[in-house]
């Protein structure tokens, strides 16, 4: 036996995929894809709800045309 022979040496086969693995991985994908839509639209009602929550202001002109000319 030569020494190219002796030293080179086919590497071992790799570990059987463990078959949990994909579906792990999609499972955590979907798992987050969920509560990162869940949280965009309990952010976009929270916006809503503080918006409608501010006081509405009063529509009241400071000048009107009964007293504009009394001003003068």
């Amino acid at each position: 036996m030569s020494h190219a022979e002796t030293t080179h040496q086919t590497p071992p086969d790799p570990p059987p995929a463990r078959a949990t693995g994909l579906p792990r991985r999609a499972l955590a994908a979907a798992l987050t894809m969920v509560a990162a839509a869940a949280l965009a639209v309990a952010a976009a009602i929270g916006v809503v709800a503080l918006l409608e929550a501010t006081p509405d202001q009063p529509n009241t002109p400071l000048i009107t045309y009964e007293n504009a000319g009394r001003e003068r």
